[in-house]
């Protein structure tokens, strides 16, 4: 499973840095949109592998409450930093629409790739 996470992150990071380099051409606030919202995705989706790992390692009450109040503080970030593009107005909210669909799009492939090898 690790391996599957650490491979989506590469794909990801990799495909973001492609994606908003041609969105480029299509304009600044896309370009920057893409990268924006895909920066922002891959970034919750990492918190989330992470407080995931953390909460499978120690079993237990206080660990459920770890990761609710680490749940609660990702999606707090998440809000606040699309609020704060969007307020900007340098972005266009299209655009970081499609950068924020970048990870279930990577995972998706990812799977589709494992279950033709399998």
């Amino acid at each position: 499973m690790d391996l599957l996470l650490r491979t989506a992150e590469r794909w990801g990071w990799g495909s973001l840095l492609a994606l908003s380099g041609s969105a480029l051409l299509l304009g600044v606030p896309v370009g920057l949109g893409i990268l924006a919202g895909g920066a922002l995705a891959l970034t919750n989706f990492a918190c989330l592998a992470r407080l995931g790992r953390g909460l499978l390692a120690t079993p237990g009450a206080g660990a459920r409450a770890w990761w609710w109040l680490g749940s609660a503080l990702r999606h707090l970030a998440v809000f606040t930093a699309l609020a704060l593009l969007f307020s900007a107005g340098r972005v266009h909210p299209l655009a970081v629409a499609a950068g924020l669909t970048l990870p279930p799009v990577i995972l998706i492939a990812l799977a589709l790739r494992q279950a033709r090898e399998a």
